[in-house]
């Protein structure tokens, strides 16, 4: 099974609930010798909804030796923070990372999202939207988010 084709099936089966599933596919996409880091850290995302926190950990793990996955690494770790009842330290940890530097556009864009996100659950609203509004016009992320900035903008602070 191509590994695209693998990561497609994988994000319908998430988008409708079934994680489970979602994770069997994202395990074998992640076993094919050039597994890119961004189906590592989709694996690792979908742990950490499931609450499987040592699988998680793994998988920050094994892509914080991965060149191109430090960044998600860090990411999944800060979240994973966040999931134990550190938010403070998840918040640190998310806002290190944003400052990192030599990361391609598309992970700090990831981590900007992240951290946006944690703003928001902490009814930040004003720290969220400096969060979306400094995602780059391309990132696939900017597009998901544009609504949630109108909402957010709507709110009373």
């Amino acid at each position: 099974v191509q590994h695209d084709e693998v990561r497609e099936a994988a994000k319908v089966l998430q988008a409708v609930g079934d994680i489970k599933a979602a994770i069997v596919y994202y395990e074998q996409a992640a076993m094919a010798k050039i597994s890119p880091p961004v189906v590592r850290y989709l694996g690792g995302l979908a742990y950490l909804k499931m609450d499987l926190l040592d699988r998680s950990t793994r998988v920050a793990q094994m892509l914080a030796r991965d060149r191109g996955g430090k960044l998600l690494a860090k990411i999944l770790d800060a979240l994973r923070l966040e999931q134990t009842d550190k938010p403070d330290l998840a918040m640190h940890a998310l806002t290190a990372a944003v400052d990192g530097r030599g990361f391609l556009p598309w992970e700090r864009d990831e981590a900007l999202f992240q951290l946006g996100r944690l703003h928001e659950r902490r009814r930040d609203v004003n720290a969220a939207l400096a969060c979306y509004e400094k995602l780059s016009g391309e990132s696939p992320a900017k597009f998901d988010v544009l609504e949630r900035i109108r909402t957010l903008q709507d709110q009373p602070v």
